[in-house]
């Protein structure tokens, strides 16, 4: 097979080179050439996220007249995506239809619809989740479309995306502190073991009265009356004196309590906002596993303290996990 011309090149400067140099200077350039390769920094993978398909945060579809409204959203309701006010009655397009109002009909005799849980709507109830996340789905997608970016790996790194930001807006921040909380020193065993059966004579009390809720009711009802239940006994928690040892697994498990009666109602919102409604579940139904470990993290610090309970004590349930 004949060289190229390239070939015969890198042929000719070899040669010249073992002759200048001799076998020694060869040699150490080729450890240098290797020793050169071996401290360059791989180039790192450029991970797929928003920001990397679609830099200055294009995200999102445009909005050209800044209304509150996307583009594609515009041509779907027939509004003017030029025009912020198509109605001419003062308020936004986007205003209008994130209220349930109609934006090609002057106000304020223009609802569309009610925007209770039993009324859905095309777009879901006016700014749910679930109907920002179905703009976002739908925008990128024509984004990503027009663009010509439009991949197997783009679509799953900002679908991914998206889902994550609704998983951030679903979740609930904690409501009590350690700042709120009346202490006690871990030395005094005495009030540590106060502490043990009042928590454990809380903890029997309020699962006696969540399971005895009857569900022969309205699933409005049901979940009210389960809610009041989770606060109060969250509620009354937040004002016992915990030792210092123990102040982060009981603080984890009161504000758990507290999210729980915050998911609760959001169970019921399958009408309107379902992404919110299903994501609620899941947080929801994950609770009882992560409360449990709180229980066993209580547990494990009266064990550590050498506290050891009654069998006529109601703290005796500590010796039990």
């Amino acid at each position: 097979m004949a060289r190229s011309a390239n070939q015969n090149r890198i042929m000719i400067v070899g040669t010249v080179a073992v002759i200048t140099l001799g076998i020694i200077a060869v040699d150490q350039i080729k450890n240098a050439i290797a020793e050169k390769r071996a401290s360059a920094p791989e180039t790192p993978a450029v991970e797929l996220t928003a920001e990397t398909i679609f830099p200055n945060n294009t995200l999102v579809a445009p909005d050209a007249d800044n209304d509150g409204l996307f583009d594609w959203e515009e041509t779907v309701r027939g509004t003017d995506s030029n025009n912020p006010d198509t109605d001419g009655d003062g308020a936004l397009d986007g205003t209008e239809a994130r209220g349930g109002r109609d934006p090609l009909t002057p106000g304020p005799d223009d609802m569309l619809f009610a925007t209770s849980s039993s009324t859905p709507s095309l777009f879901y109830n006016p700014g749910s989740l679930s109907e920002i996340v179905s703009s976002k789905l739908i925008s990128n997608y024509l984004l990503l479309k027009q663009s010509g970016k439009m991949t197997d790996d783009t679509i799953p790194a900002l679908t991914a995306q998206i889902a994550a930001e609704a998983r951030e807006e679903v979740s609930i921040p904690d409501k009590y502190s350690v700042f709120e909380l009346q202490t006690v020193s871990d030395a005094d065993t005495e009030k540590v073991r106060q502490y043990g059966n009042a928590f454990a004579g809380t903890y029997t009390r309020y699962t006696i009265a969540l399971a005895s809720v009857s569900k022969n009711t309205t699933p409005e009802d049901y979940v009210n009356t389960l809610k009041a239940y989770y606060q109060s006994f969250a509620e009354e928690l937040s004002m016992m004196p915990v030792p210092d040892g123990a102040v982060a697994a009981h603080l984890d498990f009161t504000n758990n309590l507290y999210r729980a009666s915050v998911y609760l109602p959001k169970l019921l919102l399958t009408g309107n906002d379902p992404v919110y409604s299903l994501l609620a579940q899941q947080n929801y139904d994950a609770l009882p596993t992560t409360q449990r470990e709180h229980l066993k993290s209580l547990a494990l610090y009266f064990k550590s303290n050498g506290i050891l309970f009654d069998s006529n004590e109601l703290g005796n349930v500590w010796n039990d996990f």
